[in-house]
């Protein structure tokens, strides 16, 4: 009789531990499914027509001749919608994270020190080729940056922008003062 009370103590110790293995399972995969969407690159990702759109409010102002607009309107215009985008896309409850950063070359009154700056704050948020901390800190950071290139813009310059894109999204805009235009 010993051995068999001995099997069955071991019976209950093996079923024991399979019951608690299931358990386990089952709260770490609650834990897994129910878990906010922490992705690095998006809460949600976006359709071909939502990029579209998205884009399209920045594209618009990508030609030098638009009519009716001048020149530092128009890049203004697109700095105002750049912080418009990382300001909306920054929020708690935003469909996308996802940070439009601004590069500078060239442009008059814009330091070194002040691309300096951009570009570290830009690395810090961006989630394309930075480290995707779009915090409250970052973005207030973020727009005072642009907004000081905003006031460098003259109307009497010409401007080149170029847009980088990452799976058919714009996340980086390039704004060059054209070399005719330095002295």
């Amino acid at each position: 009789m010993r051995e068999e009370e001995q099997i069955k103590k071991i019976k209950k110790i093996r079923n024991i531990i399979i019951i608690s293995i299931i358990v386990i399972e089952v709260i770490l995969a609650c834990i897994l499914m129910f878990r906010p969407n922490k992705s690095k690159y998006s809460k949600r990702s976006m359709s071909d027509s939502d990029k579209n759109m998205y884009n399209s409010r920045i594209e618009k102002y990508t030609n030098s001749e638009i009519k009716g607009i001048k020149e530092d309107e128009r890049i203004r215009r697109i700095i105002n919608e750049v912080i418009s985008f990382n300001i909306n896309n920054a929020e708690d409850n935003a469909l996308y994270e996802h940070f439009i950063s601004i590069e500078v070359n060239n442009v008059d009154g814009f330091s070194s020190n002040d691309e300096k700056e951009l570009n570290n704050i830009c690395y810090q948020c961006n989630t394309i080729e930075g480290e995707g901390i779009n915090n409250e800190e970052n973005l207030k950071k973020s727009i005072n940056i642009m907004q000081k290139i905003e006031q460098k813009i003259k109307s009497n310059k010409k401007y080149k922008v170029e847009l980088k894109y990452n799976d058919g999204l714009i996340y980086k805009v390039i704004i060059s003062e054209e070399e005719k235009n330095k002295k």
